[in-house]
């Protein structure tokens, strides 16, 4: 995977009277058809991780070897006691390359719709391949779009299949709020504010 083309940004002229237009790839939707009775979920098989937890509790070991001696003491300004400072300290310095990233615009057709979550994801892997070649898309949906692109990724496995477009989901607001409310046992139209 290459690290990508640092390119200048695209200035548009400032005067309010000239039309851009955007390219047919971008501004036109192609009409999708699912079947959702029909899909074919890929058969998959999970492992579990175990080897990462030994690792976990000698670092925790550590950190209290490390803060028990500092509480008999008068603490002085490089002392890491917390935990969070603590790892923070151990950890190596990381250099990562600055992000290539672009400012796409918005859409105006309705999104949870399969032809666009599928449009969408056409047009943010051209983006992707653009600005980094190499490098497969990440798209976070909602709940209902999440379902919708997951339907997709099954009908469309050559271009759209989780080893070449990884999507995830999202959860926002409302639905964190709806779900806390059914966990605890009141639906949301029955709330008092």
């Amino acid at each position: 995977m290459e690290a990508g083309v640092n390119r200048p940004p695209i200035m548009i002229p400032p005067s309010g009277n000239a039309k851009h237009s955007l390219p047919d790839s971008y501004a036109f939707v192609s009409a999708v058809a699912l079947k959702t009775t029909a899909v074919a979920v890929p058969e998959c098989s999970v492992s579990e991780v175990t080897s990462c937890l030994d690792e976990a509790i000698t670092q925790e070991r550590r950190w209290i070897e490390d803060a028990l001696p500092h509480l008999e003491t008068k603490l002085t300004c490089g002392d890491a006691i917390a935990w969070a400072a603590y790892h923070a300290s151990i950890q190596p310095p990381v250099e990562d390359p600055p992000a290539l990233h672009a400012l796409l615009p918005l859409f105006y057709e309705k999104s949870a719709t399969p032809a666009m979550i599928k449009h969408g994801m056409d047009v943010l892997r051209q983006a992707v391949e653009f600005l980094n070649p190499g490098q497969f898309p990440v798209t976070t949906f909602d709940q209902p779009r999440f379902a919708l692109a997951k339907c997709i990724q099954w009908k469309w496995p050559d271009t759209h299949d989780e080893k070449v477009h990884v999507v995830m989901k999202w959860p926002s607001g409302i639905h964190w709020g709806m779900s806390w409310m059914v966990l605890v046992g009141q639906r949301p139209s029955q709330r008092q504010v």
